[in-house]
């Protein structure tokens, strides 16, 4: 296999931009994935955030990419973002760092989906009513998530924090950004038409969702810098 560059490569994986399909049908195809997420405990003791210890950076070979969702705020420390827990990948001249941005709505949509299919909640068996009311909640408690992860203080350093990455991807141009992502990396430009999670979800469920999906947006987009963060993304990605 030939690799286009000897930097670091570091995935931050933002959860539920179709970051595990991503690694496990595209990245982990042409890489050995290694990987630091929260409660790994093979990666030996956990601190309090549930993080074992650090990747040695300098072990990271050049048919490795780390991988990791780094949360930072999010988890309340901004200790845990990917810059201060590896200062290295904010040296672009030593580290290619990238990530995957999805829709705002739709993320959340998906998380309040994944979150239930993990409690082993049918909705199936809930009135699509109930369902829909859970979900309007779920989402307004989930504005601002990427800012969080990003570490983002105000709107205006969108564009300071994000320039920190070689590449930023985004679920709805998949292909597009697959094809522009192997400029930099060796990756394969197609996949699986089947990619994409499948969240079961009703009919009833899906027809509520999308009859009322305008009034959600304009409830979500309110105070919500993430779509200010998905649009700079999704512009920078036009222009590339």
């Amino acid at each position: 296999m030939s690799i286009k560059t000897n930097k670091k490569i570091c995935f931050h994986h933002i959860p539920k931009c179709a970051g595990s399909a991503f690694k496990k049908d595209v990245l982990g195809v042409h890489y050995q994935l290694v990987e630091d997420y929260r409660d790994r405990k093979d990666r030996g003791p956990l601190d309090a955030n549930g993080f074992g210890q650090k990747y040695d950076l300098s072990k990271l070979k050049n048919n490795q990419i780390l991988c990791g969702h780094f949360e930072g705020k999010l988890i309340n420390d901004n200790n845990c973002s990917i810059f201060k827990r590896y200062p290295l990948l904010a040296d672009q001249s030593q580290a290619l760092v990238f990530t995957m941005l999805r829709h705002p709505l739709e993320m959340c949509i998906s998380m309040f989906f994944f979150s239930r299919r993990r409690r082993n909640i049918d909705l199936e068996k809930q009135k699509p009513e109930k369902v829909y009311d859970d979900l309007e909640k779920f989402i307004m408690n989930k504005k601002n998530y990427t800012k969080f992860i990003f570490d983002i203080e105000t709107e205006s350093q969108i564009p300071e924090k994000l320039t920190q990455y070689a590449f930023i991807g985004v679920t709805e141009k998949f292909e597009e950004s697959c094809q522009l992502l192997a400029g930099m990396i060796n990756i394969s430009t197609s996949f699986n038409q089947s990619f994409f999670n499948k969240t079961k979800r009703t009919s009833a469920v899906r027809d509520i969702i999308n009859k009322n999906y305008g009034n959600l947006m304009s409830a979500h987009q309110e105070f919500n810098d993430d779509y200010s963060i998905y649009n700079y993304a999704l512009n920078k990605l036009k222009n590339c």
